[in-house]
């Protein structure tokens, strides 16, 4: 996952919920130069959507210049889609005031040669006024330095966590809105996200598997006239790992457990 290009995703306004999933699919598998070449295919598998969906959305996304897609081919031949989200990434780097990078600049100057200078002393610091420092007070501004150098640091470790937890919350009510609309019995939204979030936030990928199953269960209550009243309420359907089942594998006694 490349988060900063996450982060950047996460601040994008106006976007629906597909074109958002979509862009965090291609965050998945970009480099840091915002690019990527995965198939259709694999980024409609990593956003929860229908292939055709992804194809209208990315094109939509295109149009919107937000997304560039260049055509890589060899002999003539179209090899892949090189995809660029086209949104700048801000490079993080130390933040230390000029005046604060050498030892007292901004009290004074310091002699390079240890003492030699004739101005020095013999080891004492002089500012531009005529007054001097001595070496006692230039280890406290050292220090001081050294804790305000330490404090941005930390702060700029503590910014970049919290935008990760932030973009991995806006992902997981993403993947939910796509569950929710695909459920058919949409009751106790709360208690359906509250399980929801507890599920995905221990592995991400469970939440293709919840929509994937999700949409067997859907097809199959459709195919099987369901009336709603038997079809378990979502955190339930949740709590129960419903969405596990291979279907595939099971006749209609299926339904007995929820009857």
């Amino acid at each position: 996952m490349n988060w900063k290009l996450a982060e950047k995703i996460n601040k994008i306004k106006g976007l629906t919920a597909v074109q958002r999933s979509i862009l965090f699919a291609l965050a998945g598998y970009a480099n840091e130069k915002n690019q990527c070449w995965p198939a259709v295919l694999s980024i409609a598998d990593t956003a929860g959507v229908s292939k055709r969906y992804t194809i209208l959305t990315l094109r939509e996304l295109e149009k919107m210049k937000i997304l560039k897609v260049e055509f890589v081919s060899e002999n003539g031949k179209t090899k892949t889609n090189v995809y660029t989200v086209l949104v700048e990434i801000d490079e993080n780097e130390s933040i230390l005031r000029d005046d604060l990078t050498s030892p007292i600049n901004r009290l004074g100057m310091i002699s390079d040669h240890g003492g030699d200078d004739p101005r020095s002393g013999g080891g004492m610091i002089l500012d531009q006024g005529g007054d001097d420092l001595r070496s006692s007070e230039v280890d406290t501004l050292n220090r001081y330095t050294r804790t305000d150098t330490e404090n941005n640091k930390k702060t700029i470790q503590k910014n970049k966590k919290d935008e990760k937890k932030k973009a991995l919350t806006e992902m997981i009510n993403i993947k939910f809105e796509i569950f929710w609309d695909l459920y058919p019995r949409q009751q106790d939204r709360k208690d359906a996200l509250k399980k929801f979030t507890t599920i995905v936030g221990k592995k991400m990928s469970i939440a293709d598997e919840i929509i994937e199953g999700t949409k067997q269960h859907a097809t199959l209550w459709k195919t099987k006239n369901t009336e709603t009243e038997y079809i378990p309420k979502p955190a339930k359907f949740l709590s129960k790992g419903s969405y596990e089942d291979d279907l595939s594998k099971q006749n209609t006694t299926i339904w007995d457990k929820y009857l």
